[in-house]
């Protein structure tokens, strides 16, 4: 979380106390962010320009290094992972991260995970600035109303993991969230009619936000809602994205009511590759719990 308030903070905003794990987890970020903008770079910019033309030639010195250090970065936390689960006694349980689960794929030491909850997506932190912004609506209500219903007003009590699967309500929102602006938009598909796809209703207003979509639907064909990725290579965090959204928004929305902090232009995004939250102000109050004693 520090890392990324100084990521979307301005510079006299920023707080320069922290540790060295957090500096190194602020500079990968940083080095992600620029390996992303070099896709287009090398993507558009022939082989030829790029290597002798100035400032072209500059440029990709640049970004041939970004990409030497993060494989170099990356490389070495799959090394350590890899010495760590070596030297774990087998009778030990390893943790179920997914850096370790790919180690062990198809190994002795192979984690198996029962599929509790089947998400269809992966989520970052520009999805849960856009949850809050179109959680203004009525629907923001009742992802209050589904939150203190499971805390049962208890503004503090840890949350566990079956309190995650009962927010159905809530994980209506995310999904309905990225599907008006997904992170890699890649098919770019509008609905001008009412239609039934996949097993999904589809109403003909494409751009409200309606979670209700998905309230009660059957499982849908493969594919067929996939705002990124799927197949065999669908994001392999999107179980843990679904998690962490859903978990802050109950340390968020169980004590806080969020409104946006000017009427005119609720937030700006820009697409680099994906789509990335620019800009949202936004204001919190404590909020009155919707349980009736």
């Amino acid at each position: 979380m520090a890392t990324y308030f100084n990521y979307i903070s301005p510079y006299n905003c920023k707080t320069f106390n922290l540790e060295n794990e957090l500096r190194q987890s602020e500079e990968l970020i940083n080095r992600i962010h620029l390996w992303q903008k070099s896709i287009h770079f090398f993507y558009f910019i022939p082989k030829l320009i790029r290597s002798y033309v100035p400032p072209f030639n500059f440029q990709q010195s640049k970004y041939l290094k970004n990409i030497e250090w993060l494989d170099k970065y990356l490389t070495n936390i799959v090394r350590d992972r890899r010495k760590e689960i070596e030297n774990t006694p087998k009778d030990e349980m390893l943790s179920s991260d997914i850096l370790t689960l790919f180690i062990c794929a198809n190994t002795e030491r192979s984690i198996r995970i029962d599929k509790v909850n089947n998400h269809s997506k992966p989520m970052a932190d520009d999805e849960t600035m856009q949850l809050m912004l179109e959680s203004i609506t009525g629907a923001k209500y009742k992802v209050y109303e589904e939150i203190d219903r499971i805390f049962c007003d208890d503004k503090t009590r840890p949350i566990t993991y079956d309190d995650i699967i009962k927010m159905t309500y809530t994980e209506d929102c995310i999904k309905e969230s990225l599907r008006i602006i997904p992170i890699a938009p890649i098919l770019y598909k509008s609905s001008i009619k009412e239609d039934t796809i996949g097993g999904l209703d589809w109403k003909a207003d494409p751009e409200s936000f309606i979670p209700d979509r998905f309230l009660n639907c059957k499982k849908g064909e493969e594919n067929s809602y996939m705002p990124f990725g799927g197949g065999v290579r669908i994001c392999p965090g999107r179980h843990m994205g679904m998690t962490n959204v859903k978990t802050l928004m109950v340390l968020i929305f169980r004590k806080y009511d969020i409104e946006l902090g000017e009427s005119g232009e609720p937030f700006k995004k820009f697409f680099n590759f994906d789509n990335r939250c620019d800009k949202l102000i936004i204001s919190l109050h404590l909020r009155k719990s919707t349980v009736l004693n």
